[in-house]
């Protein structure tokens, strides 16, 4: 913003951002002191120059010794800041989405474990009365045919739940998962849980209540 001719016979701090000028008389006097080829981002801060007008912008600067004296080559990094904080932030949504990635692949694992712990449950109880339907009439413990039946087909009717769920994976990847939460009674859950072992405990004389 300088006019041509300005800025002769003027102290380079001019150019230097107010609260840096101070600190830059140490930088100037160690260059004139021991002068060298410098770049000035070795310092690892940012350097930022002062307009006319008083607003700074972020700049590159070589230094190098000359008849006595000094080349200072001054680049506006304005753009090339931008760029990188451009880029910053996409590394940064990057490594959000893997994280969103990451916990969808846990929910998955998750939804598989507990998936597989369940179908284990009605299919031991469905073996269990296909094997008293194999029995003596004599070795059957003292139940109805018809309660191992509905008890066979609760099981299925569950299984076939329970795979119609692991078919939705496709909404956990999607984020639109839905859980129709609803009010239940602890104790039908657990008189069917009981019921469901009580085939199997029969034959150890086991008795569970």
């Amino acid at each position: 913003g300088y006019g041509p001719g300005e800025l002769a016979g003027v102290s380079i701090e001019a150019l230097v951002p107010d609260d840096k000028r101070e600190a830059h008389v140490a930088l100037r006097e160690d260059f004139e002191d021991q002068p060298r080829s410098r770049h000035m981002n070795e310092l690892e801060v940012s350097v930022f120059a002062q307009r006319r007008d008083g607003s700074t912008f972020p700049v590159d600067i070589m230094l190098a010794p000359l008849d006595g004296g000094a080349v200072a080559v001054v680049r506006d990094i304005t753009e090339l800041r931008r760029v990188q904080q451009e880029r910053e932030a996409a590394r940064e949504a990057l490594i959000k989405a893997n994280e969103e990635l990451a916990a969808s692949n846990a929910a998955k694992a998750e939804l598989m474990a507990v998936a597989a712990h369940d179908l284990r449950n009605p299919l031991t109880a469905i073996r269990a009365y296909l094997e008293l339907l194999g029995l003596e009439a004599h070795q059957v413990p003292d139940r109805p045919w018809r309660f191992a039946i509905e008890q066979m087909q609760e099981a299925t009717e569950y299984m076939l739940a329970l795979i119609t769920d692991l078919l939705d994976v496709s909404k956990i990847e999607a984020g639109v998962l839905r859980l129709d939460l609803s009010p239940t009674r602890v104790s039908d859950v657990v008189a069917r849980a009981v019921e469901g072992q009580r085939i199997l405990a029969a034959p150890k004389r086991v008795r569970i209540e």
